[in-house]
């Protein structure tokens, strides 16, 4: 797969993910546990996503169209509002009602600090990350390429890259960053990020919020979905795609590197083979292999392909390695 399809299909994906959550709402409350939780549905934007030429530039739009609606829905017995990285425009809310607002980042730590830096890293290139091999250094983080940056990022000046810069430049500006991590498995960057540390902001200097690690949050209930499929040369055999790696039949995880994934491989046991796509997951693979040291690569041709004898290869060495 060549990084453009890779992007093709990220954004196809990402698209599919902005329909309804009528159904995933109706299996929430389809569970047996205790239900403490409410849901608001907003009113609908009335946007037409085939005048966008991409998820983010319309995610953009709805996520600040909607702050108008959060505001109504929200109530004054509020304590704290937590939000998730793209919807920052919220911080506005919080501020307003004077309550805290807290980022629960799906991501890992290491990712976070990364992110809490890349404003600074962005304002101080003036060139394309994709035409830089410049290394950048985070102390708490082993050395990365610009050009591994998350592909939104690689095109200076663009509805995508601008969007996610100023999604991270707002992390420095919540009262603390929830991470679904846990601190024996990436121990450098959660005390980096504990004792805090400076980020530059413009011509003055920002402390880093607060931490909270509350994983490993995983669905230890997943099925192997119809977007996996099994190598069955050997037992235990190799799962490649998604869910289902605590199966007792795996033996073994090509995976793209979705932090979900990851921490269910790690939880579980299950060696990785690491087989990057898009977003963040450049990042997850150089703290899988440098820092972690608990996958193999998957390593591209010149052309940016993944030939089949790689993979072959890397998955023999997984299933006959100790």
């Amino acid at each position: 797969m060549t990084r453009a399809s890779a992007t093709q299909f990220s954004s196809r994906r990402a698209w599919k993910n902005l329909g309804s959550t009528a159904s995933y709402i109706a299996a929430f409350f389809a569970t047996t546990l205790p239900i403490s939780i409410s849901f608001h549905q907003l009113p609908p934007i009335p946007l037409d996503p085939a005048s966008y030429d991409s998820p983010d530039a319309l995610t953009s739009d709805l996520v600040n169209l909607n702050n108008v609606h959060v505001r109504v829905a929200l109530t004054s017995t509020l304590r704290s509002l937590i939000i998730d990285l793209f919807c920052y425009p919220a911080l506005e809310i919080a501020a307003h009602l004077g309550i805290p607002a807290y980022n629960f980042f799906t991501s890992n730590a290491s990712c976070l600090a990364l992110y809490l830096n890349l404003p600074s890293i962005y304002r101080n290139t003036t060139e394309n990350f994709k035409d830089v091999d410049t290394v950048f250094h985070v102390p708490c983080l082993p050395p990365t390429l610009l050009n591994h940056l998350p592909d939104t990022t690689l095109l200076k000046n663009t509805i995508e890259c601008d969007f996610l810069i100023n999604c991270t430049a707002h992390l420095a500006k919540s009262a603390g960053n929830i991470i679904n991590t846990f601190e024996t498995l990436e121990p450098k960057a959660v005390k980096a990020l504990s004792l805090g540390f400076s980020i530059p902001d413009g011509p003055n200097q920002t402390q880093t919020p607060p931490i909270f690690c509350v994983g490993p949050l995983i669905d230890t209930h997943r099925s192997i979905d119809g977007n996996s499929f099994w190598i069955r040369e050997k037992r235990p055999k190799v799962l490649v795609g998604g869910g289902g790696v605590g199966h007792d039949s795996v033996g073994g995880f090509v995976t793209h590197c979705g932090w979900n994934s990851v921490l269910e491989s790690i939880c579980t046991g299950v060696p990785m083979v690491a087989w990057l796509l898009y977003a963040e997951q450049k990042l997850n693979k150089i703290l899988l292999l440098k820092e972690l040291k608990l996958a193999l690569p998957v390593n591209e041709s010149e052309n940016g392909l993944v030939r089949a004898e790689e993979v072959e290869k890397r998955v023999r060495e997984l299933m006959e390695t100790e």
